[in-house]
């Protein structure tokens, strides 16, 4: 989803400055079964902002058919300077906002 819309992972850790983008909450709803062999359709986008978090709705497809709907929060994790192991939540750079929203 990054690398589509011109994140590479390996500029964002540089560019921004983050430790990671943790996740938060997750969760999935399984409609209908799948094969080890079945080729399969992940179409994700973005479907909530926050200030420092957003969620991420994520659609697995066999065909036309959803098999699964999962989702999952994260948040912009920046380093933080007074604890140099931990890192703090900062607002997701408007730019970053942008371009997963396909704006």
């Amino acid at each position: 989803m990054f690398i589509e819309v011109g994140l590479p992972w390996n500029e964002i850790w540089i560019n921004y400055n983050i430790v990671g983008l943790p996740l938060v909450d997750a969760s999935a709803k399984f409609i209908k079964s799948l094969r080890m062999e079945d080729e399969i359709v992940i179409e994700s986008q973005v479907v909530e902002w926050g200030d420092k978090v957003w969620v991420l709705r994520h659609d697995v497809k066999l065909g036309d058919a959803i098999h699964v709907e999962g989702t999952e929060k994260r948040v912009w994790g920046a380093r933080d300077a007074d604890a140099p192991q931990g890192f703090r939540a900062e607002p997701v750079p408007a730019e970053v906002r942008a371009l997963l929203s396909g704006e």
